[in-house]
């Protein structure tokens, strides 16, 4: 798996996600959307975080004169994937059912989401 993002990095890389296909201006518009009331990132910042998640690789950019368009190169899901799997390993041994069953006795999971997961699991079984 590649690097893990900082906090700046994912919430930036949220935006790209959302966008697609972006500038820093794009990115500033959504954040100023999302938190009118909030101070907004000056431009200086956000191109700091795009460069370091460029750096990672996690985006890929085009430059058009002095504008750059930036892009996702890691999608959405399987940043998500890594990092559940990198939680799974370090706070369940590795073990998703352990991980699970923490979310059942927390209440954090219903019956209609343990009847969802059950119909995916069968869902897959099938199709393997």
């Amino acid at each position: 798996m590649k690097s893990k993002l900082t906090k700046a990095e994912e919430e930036v890389m949220r935006y790209v996600w959302e966008l697609g296909e972006c500038t820093i201006g794009n990115i500033r518009d959504a954040m100023a959307a999302k938190y009118p009331n909030k101070k907004l990132a000056a431009h200086s910042t956000v191109s700091t975080v795009l460069k370091a998640l460029r750096d990672k690789e996690y985006i890929g950019f085009k430059s058009y004169g002095r504008t750059y368009v930036y892009n996702p190169i890691v999608s959405k899901d399987e940043y998500s994937r890594g990092r559940l799997k990198s939680l799974v390993g370090r706070f369940f041994g590795g073990s998703p059912q352990k991980m699970v069953s923490f979310l059942v006795e927390e209440n954090d999971l219903s019956l209609e989401d343990l009847e969802e997961l059950t119909r995916r699991i069968n869902d897959e079984n099938k199709g393997s």
